[in-house]
C-alpha cells in the first residue's frame, strides 16, 4: 500500500478492527453488550472511500453506523488539515476572523519561531471559536455524514479497544477551556488543538515560504489517549480485552 506512514498505520488498525469484529467471538460479544446485548452478531465493513470521515461501518440489527478509528501509537492523531479558505467557507467564518487567522499563518510562515495565534488576535479568535464550537466539531469529526455515530480508539501498546459516541465527544470538548499555549497553539480542552501544519515538506517542490506550500494549511490534532482517559467513565466502553 502506498502512502506516508500515518495513512498506512491508520489503514492497518482499521483492518484489524474489522477482523476482530468479524472473527473474534469475544470481541464481537463485548461489542454486542455495548449495543444492548443484541443477539445477532455485529458485522464490520471497511469504508474504501478516503473522502469520508467514516473508516468502518458496523451492521447492528440491520442498521448501519459509521465509525472513526483512532490509534494511540503517537501522542496525537491528525484529525483534519485543510486550507483556511475551505474551513472559513464551511464554517461561514466572518471576514475579520479570516483576516486574523491568515495573518497568523503568514507570520508563522515567515517567522517559524514566533507564536501561531498572535497575542493581539487571541481574544477575538478564542471568542469566535467558543461561539461556534459545535459547528467546528461537526465539520472536523463528521462533516455531513449523519450516519457517523461512534469513535473507536485503540491503545496499541496493550491492544485495548474503546468505543464512545461522537455526540459525547462533542459535549466533552465543548465543556473544556479554549486557550492558547506559549507557542500560540489553540487548544480545545485537553484533547484537541489547532495549529499551522508546518513541517519540512521535503516531498513538496513549492518553497516553504510560499503561501501555497501545504505547511501553511491549518491542522487539527486529536489526543485519543487524553480523550479516553479523561472523559466521564460512563461515556466510555472498553470493548477488548473485557475486564
Amino acid at each position: 500500500m502506498k502512502g506516508r506512514k500515518p495513512a498506512r498505520r491508520g489503514s492497518k488498525y482499521e483492518k484489524k478492527f474489522v477482523e476482530l469484529v468479524n472473527k473474534n467471538r469475544e470481541f464481537n460479544k463485548n461489542l454486542r453488550r455495548y449495543f444492548g446485548n443484541t443477539s445477532k452478531p455485529i458485522k464490520a465493513i471497511m469504508v474504501m472511500d478516503n473522502k469520508l470521515k467514516s473508516d468502518v461501518m458496523l451492521l447492528v440489527n440491520d442498521s448501519l453506523y459509521g465509525c472513526s478509528i483512532k490509534v494511540s501509537e503517537a501522542d496525537f492523531s491528525q484529525l483534519d488539515r485543510r486550507w483556511l479558505d475551505d474551513l472559513a467557507e464551511k464554517l461561514n467564518m466572518p471576514v475579520d476572523i479570516i483576516d486574523m487567522l491568515q495573518k497568523c499563518i503568514t507570520n508563522k510562515m515567515n517567522n517559524k519561531n514566533d507564536k501561531f495565534i498572535l497575542d493581539k488576535y487571541k481574544d477575538q479568535i478564542i471568542y469566535y471559536f467558543k461561539n461556534n464550537i459545535r459547528h467546528l466539531l461537526k465539520e472536523l469529526f463528521v462533516r455531513k455524514e449523519d450516519f457517523l455515530k461512534y469513535l473507536i480508539v485503540c491503545f496499541y501498546i496493550d491492544n485495548n479497544w474503546y468505543i464512545t459516541k461522537i455526540i459525547d465527544v462533542f459535549e466533552y470538548i465543548e465543556n473544556g477551556e479554549i486557550y492558547t499555549t506559549s507557542k500560540g497553539v489553540l487548544r480545545f480542552g485537553d484533547c484537541l488543538s489547532m495549529q499551522r501544519k508546518g513541517g519540512n515538506g521535503r516531498h513538496v517542490k513549492v518553497p516553504k515560504n510560499h503561501p501555497s506550500h501545504p505547511g501553511n494549511q491549518i491542522q487539527f490534532k486529536l489526543k485519543p489517549i487524553s480523550l479516553i482517559n479523561n472523559m466521564p467513565s460512563n461515556k466510555i466502553f472498553k470493548i477488548y480485552p473485557n475486564d
